[in-house]
């Protein structure tokens, strides 16, 4: 029974710990001009499965994207949010992973 409850505790401490992480990305972004712009990718990429937070600054031509806990990027699909929503991609860097 004691065996039982410390596995229990134990695939719960593991389980909560990779779903722990959080990801947070950056990538470029060229063609953006007005605020109307920026806001128009942001609500785009929010869309996107497992994105928790998009935020796009205007002035430095860069969104900064926070993946939710435990999901991954995907990098490809990024670009292609970025691309439809009218605007050119650069590359998709991670800035910072937590746990």
């Amino acid at each position: 029974m004691k065996k039982r409850v410390l596995l229990l505790l134990v695939m719960f401490w593991v389980t909560s710990f990779a779903l722990a992480q959080e990801q947070h990305l950056e990538v470029g972004i060229s063609g953006m001009v007005c605020k109307f712009c920026a806001h128009n990718v942001e609500k785009h990429l929010s869309k996107l499965d497992g994105i928790k937070q998009a935020s796009v600054n205007l002035d430095k031509g860069v969104a900064l994207i926070i993946m939710a806990p435990g999901k991954q990027a995907n990098a490809e699909q990024i670009k292609k949010i970025i691309t439809k929503a009218g605007f050119t991609p650069g590359d998709v860097r991670v800035v910072k992973s937590t746990q």
